[in-house]
């Protein structure tokens, strides 16, 4: 192994240049990471399509409800039941019975649900319970509960006897199963009846 030499003080530095990529805001160094630097405290962000979305967003709202709108429409059908909830796809609004629909299309001068993507909806099923699990953090390695067994069927016996909450199942509703009243076109003075 070559030994490096040994200088006096005056002569064991010499200076460099490093080129690099650094945030304009803040000044951040990335290296040769150039996207980084530019994200770093950039207000927005340039779409693929030429406008610019916010930041944090991959694309504008106009290619954002594009993709949305091909996901939707690569959905599989079925038969709304007609009392399960509807939820409108990629969103959080849930319709538990018609009149929800028709307050909604009211409240958003939504003239006819042609305009809407719903997406049938199943109930959550609660997660199996294990004692020693739940309990795990807590116990010795190789540690074994006395009456784990017991508890954990008490405790999913009564977990499947719970009626748990909502979520969509990536199902579209067939246009035959909704009520044709919603696709009348209408204005918010429309009385609408259901079937």
């Amino acid at each position: 192994m070559k030994q490096k030499p040994e200088l006096p003080y005056e002569e064991a530095a010499e200076q460099r240049t490093v080129t690099g990529w650094a945030c304009k805001t803040c000044s951040l160094f990335y290296g040769d990471k150039e996207d980084l630097a530019r994200w770093c405290c950039a207000k927005d962000m340039p779409c693929p399509c030429g406008k610019r979305c916010s930041k944090g967003r991959t694309c504008c709202d106009e290619c954002r409800q594009k993709h949305d709108d091909e996901r939707y429409q690569k959905l599989s059908e079925a038969d709304w039941d007609g009392e399960s909830p509807l939820v409108l796809f990629m969103d959080d609004r849930y319709f538990f019975d018609i009149e929800d629909i028709i307050q909604y299309m009211d409240d958003h001068d939504i003239p006819d649900a042609s305009h809407l993507q719903f997406e049938l909806c199943e109930r959550a099923k609660p997660r199996h319970f294990d004692a020693e699990e739940f309990c795990s953090d807590d116990m010795y390695e190789d540690q074994e509960l006395d009456g784990a067994e017991e508890i954990n069927a008490t405790v999913n016996a009564w977990l499947a006897k719970q009626k748990f909450g909502w979520f969509g199942r990536g199902v579209k509703p067939t246009r035959a199963s909704l009520p044709d009243d919603l696709f009348e076109p209408r204005d918010s003075t429309t009385d609408v009846s259901t079937n």
